[in-house]
């Protein structure tokens, strides 16, 4: 009888009240910001993404949080005004998941055609990836075709040859 009245170190919980593991809540948050993505809600995904994040560090919530910023990049109409939130979008990707391939395709492709400034800030981060041969072949074939335009010669070859290089079949590299 004595046994009821002990005091016990579990704490008590609502019956009603489940108890998910950290990889259940990821899972869950994972489809919640898969049905927000589904229903073009990319900026309540991210925030869904965001708050979990704070909760569990799960590499595949980071992942999915890059993702969704690079979606919103892709969503940027073209414009010259657009580079600005183009940089701004691909650097929060980054923060999450910085060797993303297609975060460093829209580096390329922002120190390829933004202006000047913005060029600088992605030439700089980019180059990296363009020395360690992590970035995509179109990569350098984007970033060493606007050297040819802007006649540095030798760079454009440098990284056009790596373009083929990484990937012969790849016409753009050829091109």
């Amino acid at each position: 009888f004595f046994f009821l009245f002990a005091k016990t170190n579990t704490p008590l919980r609502k019956p009603d009240e489940p108890q998910f593991s950290d990889d259940q809540k990821t899972t869950l948050t994972l489809n919640l910001v898969e049905s927000l993505v589904l229903q073009d809600r990319l900026a309540d995904a991210a925030k869904v993404a965001t708050d979990a994040l704070d909760k569990n560090a799960s590499p595949e919530l980071r992942h999915r949080l890059a993702t969704i910023y690079l979606m919103k990049v892709n969503a940027v109409p073209n414009s010259e005004v657009a580079w600005a939130k183009r940089w701004e979008l691909v650097t929060l990707s980054r923060t999450y998941d910085p060797d993303m391939p297609e975060s460093i395709q829209i580096l390329a492709n922002i120190a390829a055609n933004a202006p000047t400034k913005l060029r600088k800030l992605a030439t700089q981060e980019l180059l990296p990836y363009l020395e360690n041969g992590k970035a995509p072949p179109a990569a350098y074939y984007q970033v060493g075709s606007a050297a040819a335009e802007e006649k540095d010669w030798e760079t454009a070859e440098r990284l056009l040859r790596k373009s083929v290089e990484i990937d012969p079949k790849a016409d753009i590299g050829w091109n």
